[in-house]
């Protein structure tokens, strides 16, 4: 997701609310590991831009192997 109203800040990852002992059975990092490269995906091919072509940014990432 892209930041309202700031240039080239993309936010990712996956929130969760759970307490230790549930934690422990949550699977967050390969959700993790796919949101951050996307974000980063993203913020490299607009950098200085305000605009973003989703398309693009999907492109690449099949290009890298990411599973979306």
């Amino acid at each position: 997701m892209k930041a309202k109203d700031l240039l080239n800040l993309w936010c990712c990852g996956r929130n969760i609310s759970c307490d230790t002992t549930a934690h422990s059975s949550v699977r967050v990092m390969g959700t993790g590991f796919v949101t951050g490269q996307g974000a980063g995906v993203a913020a490299a091919l607009t950098l200085d831009n305000d605009e973003y072509d989703i398309e693009e940014i999907q492109n690449e990432l099949i290009k890298q192997g990411t599973l979306i």
